[in-house]
């Protein structure tokens, strides 16, 4: 009833969670139809009132129209409240039905007797007829009590029953005949008043019966009494009396009548049964066991000494059903069960049962009781006896549990030997096998009876060297130098195959010391031994691979290291391993580089990359290296180091480097040649010294053509001036420019010179370099790289380069060399030489395979590169049709890239498939370009075809990750569905389950407080303390159901984001929390906040929550200081807004930071601090839901700090978001 009135203790009302249209609906038309019922019969009924105003009761019958109207017009109200939130409306018209209700009720109370008294036309014609019957049968009584009367005097005399009739008012008392004869008198010697009678009585029972008389005159007790009379002759009789008091109007006894007869010999009988059972007391007193005497309910009505002693119970508790305390607990129910059935088939009760109580002694009894018969024959009770079996027991006891002990050993040695995880075996001496167990059998593959007809020897691998150890253990055993031993063997199973055991044997000896049989424990060891067989090939396999494989631990110390790594180093194992990354590699390189990336791998993550590094030693040798860091992970999963993997890639970084600048030295060429067309010889040239510059990294290029006679030289690309004698200043090769001339070197040499080292003139040196090679006012020089084009055995042409920022390679050689052999060829063409010895100088320099045909689609050309590619000599292929190239599903191909040479037109980057002569396939990309003579006419065409293959490899490695990916990324889509839909579940089932539980947990607090307030005095100690446990566990499961239900309501009674003044909010809170603020002297002090795009109430419950915990965990002793702050700040083109709820309460340890938000976990016990600890975990869900982040920030006695991070504005799709919790 506490709980009732406590109206804070509510739950807000609304809709349930689970309703949907469709039973909305069904209340709709339910709601409206009652309604309407009920003013139909409330208008029916004033109509009739109106008719009938004489009818009785007529104000109840109009408060019942009144009332039927109210509760019509509620449901109405209900309809009106699903589209209309007027619930306080609708409860005061609620309230006003249930006033009204309850005075009708009331009125209705005095009302019930009287309408019951009223009677109907037709049970009025029925009271006449009842009575017109009534007569007549009392006609007929009168004539059969005469009969009656007479038959009962003859009754009455024949039992000897006397009959006297006193009158009150005149002290008269009459006697009939009978009476006479039991009081020994006669009718002339009786007074015929009370006094009289009084005298007959025997003096000792006369004031009792007097006093009897007395009772029933005054109404206190009916006369019923027995007493003894004194006959004349001295003769003593006992007599019966029964009597009725007759009254008049005012209750005044008037008459009394009754009955009197001798029961003398009844009392003699019971004298003599008195004095029978005073010996059978005497008997069972005296007795060694236990007697008692019960009726056939099982109320003890006598027990005996010993059997009080026997329940360590007194007399006066073992009466009644006060044995049944005294009886085991546990054996209750069955004994009154037994006892129950005995008695209601009148058989005799025999059973053994223990008295006592868990705590204290118990004894052992065996009662026997047989059924009491009266002299009818009727059971009226048991008697029996009760003996002391306690030490009986105790040896029954004792023997079960030797024999359970005996069979518990004995089951658990076979469930030991049959559901053992080993294979255990008894052999004889002879080593035939004499029982084994199913694992054995399952090792070995061959069944029992299979084994049982085998030895030992049968199932071993003779050849192996173990062999003989096993023979050698055995002897020793049996000559008991060892008790047992353990080896590993193999065995041969039942399907040939070979299995690694590890062995162990016993020898188990007869008392006298002779031996009875072995005991043989194999363990599979297979799967062990092919372990270590494949870690010691791993072992061996990461000792000797050329990779650089460490191990570091969490400490960034080396655990493992392999000879590649320590070689690299030059430093030994044990001068690596124990020691820090930083004292091999560098503090420097290691806090950069290695570090970072090491603390990836500790956090799971896998780090590969490439980089340059520089070894830290004197050479300071620079390498390019792939690392990947891998982590380790234990069995548990725990990362406890990383797994470092390092490979030189220089050659093959040199390669790539060498690949691509051979890709753009083509293009280049290409490029190149495809200018020749388009410029004159003067722009070609300059077009040509420019890439050579750009390819070589050089800042001045030269070119020189030589004249047949070798000595004199024309300068192309700048004034045209004619030097002699050229070779005449030629001093010895390889000297620098200021002290020979290198081009007349290059000349005569007929090979390509570098010079890296710094070799330019001053400008006073200028004359004298005149008489070294060079023109006056040449280019300063630093360093030159000189080419000769040669051909037909002379030197045509002399090219350089020079003033490079690093030295000359044999790349930068090749590449020159490539430019001046393509600018030589060009100029020939200027000079009126077929393009296609241009073309030719290209085509036999390039790696990639050039080849060219005519229109009947043979072979016309085909270069080195076509050789290496294709497999086929220049032999082989020319003159052969081009589609030998083509598989046979790519011949249809060649019509499309006919077609299109004939049109004139190019085909770029075409990529297809050619065949090699060994018949592999070969993923290449064809540049095909027309052919045309001296008219313009096509004549063929070319193909420059470079072999794609490695590429092709990579796209397909890249497609097949991106499918596998795809794969993940469907699977975590599913996953990540599956986990919204069960989540999904979880919350609609913990809404419907908190609404499911009021119903039971409100009978719960219900009857608990009826129970309290109506048996709290019937209740003991214990019981009233029960009670306050059971109904705090209520108030408690409630507050429980009641923030269940508000943690659910975050996301299923969430509304729209809309503009929300978080100051007004803030505002409400304070205004909420007003009188824990006085009670507790707090100040909030409260910064200007913003207005964000919110659900207003959710934000209200974080602000309840931050402030009210604020308040709640404040010092004992220290008013409670609150601080909300609130800064704005732009991240990503985004404003966020950040505000912090700041106290000086108790705070907390950061390390429960995310304890504190997770539901129902609390750092402080209930008596501390009220709450449920949910506040938290609905503030974290409300600030996730809102896209935003909550955090905490504490020190234990310093106060707490609660920041929410909250975007200022939602888009549109980002409305309603309700994060997976």
């Amino acid at each position: 009833m506490l709980s009732i009135s406590w109206l804070s203790q509510y739950m807000p009302h609304g809709y349930c969670y689970g309703w949907r249209p469709s039973l909305v609906g069904l209340h709709l038309v339910s709601d409206t139809f009652i309604g309407l019922a009920y003013y139909s019969i409330a208008i029916t009924l004033i109509c009739f009132l109106k008719k009938r105003e004489s009818i009785p009761f007529y104000k109840i019958f109009l408060l019942f129209a009144a009332c039927i109207f109210l509760c019509g017009t509620t449901h109405l109200v209900e309809v009106w409240t699903l589209w209309h939130s007027d619930y306080w409306v609708s409860g005061v018209l609620k309230a006003v039905t249930a006033g009204i209700s309850t005075y009708t009720a009331i009125a209705l109370i005095p009302m019930l007797p009287k309408a019951l008294d009223l009677r109907t036309p037709a049970k009025l014609e029925a009271l006449n007829q009842q009575l017109e019957q009534e007569i007549a049968e009392r006609r007929q009584a009168e004539v059969e009590l005469r009969e009656l009367s007479t038959r009962l005097d003859l009754a009455l005399e024949a039992v000897g029953i006397g009959i006297w009739d006193w009158n009150i008012t005149h002290n008269k008392l009459i006697w009939d005949s009978r009476f006479y004869e039991l009081y020994g008198t006669t009718p002339e010697a009786f007074e015929r008043d009370y006094s009289a009678w009084a005298k007959r009585v025997h003096p000792e029972d006369r004031p009792h019966a007097e006093a009897a008389i007395q009772r029933a005159l005054r109404n206190e007790a009916v006369y019923d009494i027995e007493f003894r009379v004194v006959h004349a002759d001295g003769v003593i009789r006992y007599m019966k009396a029964d009597g009725l008091v007759q009254r008049d109007d005012e209750g005044t006894p008037i008459r009394m009548i009754g009955t009197n007869y001798d029961i003398t010999d009844r009392k003699q009988a019971e004298h003599q049964l008195m004095a029978s059972e005073e010996r059978f007391a005497s008997l069972a007193a005296t007795a060694p066991v236990g007697i008692f005497r019960a009726n056939t309910e099982g109320s003890c009505i006598y027990v005996n000494k010993h059997l009080c002693e026997i329940a360590r119970l007194p007399s006066e508790k073992m009466l009644g059903a006060g044995w049944i305390q005294a009886i085991y607990p546990e054996d209750r129910d069955v004994i009154l069960a037994e006892w129950h059935n005995a008695t209601s088939q009148n058989l005799p009760f025999q059973v053994e049962y223990r008295f006592g109580n868990p705590s204290g002694p118990v004894t052992w009894v065996y009662e026997k009781a047989v059924p009491e018969f009266d002299h009818a024959h009727e059971v009226i009770g048991y008697i029996g006896c009760l003996t002391n079996i306690t030490e009986r027991k105790q040896t029954e006891l004792r023997l079960k549990a030797a024999t359970d002990e005996v069979a518990q050993k004995e089951a658990l040695f076979r469930n030991t030997f049959e559901q053992a995880a080993v294979g255990i075996a008894h052999l004889a001496i002879t080593r035939q096998f004499i029982r084994l167990n199913q694992r054995y059998c399952e090792i070995l593959g061959y069944s029992q009876q299979e084994l049982l007809n085998l030895t030992f020897q049968d199932i071993t691998y003779l050849e192996d060297e173990d062999v003989e150890h096993d023979l050698n253990y055995t002897q020793q055993v049996l000559t008991n130098q060892i008790q047992t031993f353990s080896m590993e063997k193999r065995y041969i199973r039942k399907n040939g195959t070979l299995m690694w055991a590890h062995v162990t044997v016993s020898l188990v000896r007869l008392q006298n010391g002779e031996p009875d049989y072995f005991i043989e424990v194999i363990e599979d060891i297979t799967a062990r031994k092919q372990t270590e067989e494949m870690l010691r090939l791993y072992e061996r396999a990461v000792c000797t691979t050329p990779d650089h494989m460490s191990f570091v631990d969490c400490h960034y110390i080396y655990s493992m290291v392999n000879d590649a790594y320590a070689q690299k180093f030059g430093k030994s194992k044990a001068e690596i391993i124990g020691h820090s990354v930083a004292e091999l590699l560098g503090e420097g390189v290691f806090l950069q580089t290695i570090k970072p990336n090491l603390d990836r791998t500790f956090a799971g993550e896998t780090v590969h990359y490439q980089s340059l590094f520089s070894l830290p030693d004197e050479r300071q040798q620079q390498q390019y290296l792939d690392v990947t860091y891998a982590p380790y992970h234990e069995v548990d999963g725990t990362i406890t180091g990383a797994v470092v993997s390092v490979r030189d890639i220089s050659e093959i970084h040199a390669a790539e480097l060498a690949l691509t600048h051979q890709t753009c030295r083509a293009e280049a060429l290409l490029e190149l040649s495809q200018l020749a067309e388009q410029l004159n010889e003067h722009e070609f040239i300059q077009q040509a010294q420019d890439i050579a510059k750009n390819l070589t990294g050089s800042q001045v290029a030269f070119l020189y053509l030589v004249y047949e006679d070798q000595a004199t030289f024309e300068l192309m690309g700048g004034g045209q001036q004619t030097l002699t004698d050229f070779g005449n200043t030629v001093a010895k090769a390889g000297l620098p420019i200021n002290q020979a001339g290198i081009l007349a070197d290059v000349l005569h040499q007929r090979k390509s010179i570098i010079c890296n080292y710094a070799c330019g003139p001053a400008r006073q040196e200028q004359d004298f370099l005149q008489t070294q090679g060079l023109l006056q006012n040449h280019e300063h020089l630093s360093c030159l790289l000189s080419i000769p084009v040669i051909e037909n055995g002379k030197v045509v042409m002399l090219t350089g380069v020079g003033n490079k920022d690093s030295s000359y390679t044999d790349m930068d050689v090749e590449t020159v060399q490539l430019i001046s052999n393509l600018v030589w060829h060009t100029m020939q063409h200027y000079r009126s030489l077929q393009t296609a010895r241009l073309l030719a100088a290209v085509v036999e320099s390039t790696e990639d395979a050039i080849i060219t045909k005519d229109l009947n689609c043979s072979i016309t050309s085909w270069n080195v590169g076509a050789e290496k590619l294709l497999g086929y000599s220049a032999s082989e292929a020319i003159g052969q049709p081009i589609t030998m190239l083509f598989p046979n599903d790519r011949i249809s191909e060649e019509v499309y890239i006919l077609a299109q040479i004939t049109q004139g037109k190019s085909i770029d980057h075409f990529e297809t498939v050619r065949r090699h002569k060994n018949g592999t396939l070969l993923d290449v990309s064809l540049t095909i370009s027309p052919l045309r003579d001296r008219t313009g006419q096509v004549i063929g065409g070319s193909k420059i075809m470079r072999d794609i293959s490695a590429r092709k490899a990579a796209e397909d490695q890249l497609k097949a990750e991106v499918k596998r990916r795809q794969q993940v990324i469907q699977a975590l889509q599913l996953t990540t569905q599956r986990l919204g839909e069960s989540n999904q579940e979880l919350q609609d089932f913990a809404y419907v389950a908190s609404h499911d539980l009021q119903e039971p947990l409100r009978k719960v607090q219900v009857f608990g407080d009826r129970l309290s307030h109506t048996c709290q005095d019937r209740l003991s100690e214990k019981g009233q303390d029960y009670l306050a446990r059971m109904l705090n566990a209520a108030v408690r499961a409630q507050a429980l159901i009641n923030d269940l239900l508000s943690f659910s309501r975050v996301t299923t009674q969430a509304k729209p984001f809309t503009p929300t003044d978080l100051s007004q909010v803030m505002a409400g809170v304070l205004s909420d929390l007003e009188v824990r603020i006085e009670q507790t002297g707090a100040t909030v002090d409260v910064e200007p906040l913003p207005i964000i795009d919110a659900d207003r109430m959710q934000m209200q419950q974080v602000f309840q929550n931050l402030v009210g915990n604020a308040l709640k965990f404040h010092k004992p002793n220290v008013v409670p200081q609150v601080h909300v702050r609130m800064r704005s700040y732009f991240t990503g083109g985004k404003e966020f807004c950040e505000l912090r709820v700041i106290d000086n309460g108790i705070g907390f340890d950061v390390k429960y930071c995310d304890r504190i938000f997770q539901p129902f976990q609390r750092l402080h016990g209930r008596k501390a601090y009220e709450g449920s600890g949910i506040g938290l975990a609905i503030c974290r869900k409300v600030i996730h839901r809102h896209g935003g982040i909550l955090r905490a920030e504490s020190q234990p006695g310093e106060g707490a700090t609660f920041i929410a991070t909250l975007p200022v504005h939602h888009s549109q799709g980002e409305e309603n978001v309700s994060t997976t919790e």
